[in-house]
């Protein structure tokens, strides 16, 4: 199974990232995110490893199969109410919740809550959250139910957890009579 510290050595021996750190103006750069899509029913997988500055973002997709290249994809920074903060390389590798656990993780959490549809996509994001490395999950069960999770990284801890139903974001406006 893939691992953030496997998608991160992957993508620093390549060459469209050696290129992209030898530009001075990536210079400043850091690595804020990373982004992974898991298609359960399909057995898919998308990675997508972020870097910033001031200005940019820059998210460079990991493919999932061999042989075919990464590709780098560069947009201006929107800056939300928390910009996202540098993740430390070095902490990829000591990860505890890592790509592999998330499924379970989230299995485990929606078992507990008495959720018994079965599991779709995943969306996962990891990121820094005061000082923690966190994954925020969106997780799409059958029966239109979308679950937000957040876990703490390193130690699989559940921070965060909530059931909605798709029909909780769909607004019907009955027509105005005449």
């Amino acid at each position: 199974m893939v691992k953030i510290s496997h998608l991160l050595a992957k993508l620093e021996k390549s060459k469209i990232f050696k290129d992209f750190k030898s530009d001075k103006e990536n210079k400043d750069t850091f690595f804020c995110a990373a982004f992974i899509i898991i298609n359960i029913k399909q057995s898919t997988f998308e990675y997508s490893l972020d870097f910033r500055n001031n200005k940019y973002i820059f998210t460079f997709k990991i493919p999932s199969v061999d042989g075919e290249e990464i590709t780098l994809a560069k947009e201006e920074l929107i800056e939300g109410r928390k910009p996202l903060e540098k993740l430390e390389e070095n902490s990829a590798s000591k990860i505890k919740a890592d790509i592999e656990y998330i499924k379970d993780i989230a299995e485990k959490e929606m078992k507990k809550n008495k959720i018994g549809q079965s599991l779709e996509e995943i969306i996962a994001v990891l990121q820094a959250s005061e000082g923690k490395l966190v994954w925020n999950l969106t997780c799409m069960a059958a029966a239109f139910t979308i679950i937000n999770m957040s876990i703490n990284a390193d130690s699989s801890e559940v921070i965060h957890f909530e059931k909605k139903n798709l029909m909780d974001f769909v607004s019907v406006k009955k027509p105005e009579k005449k």
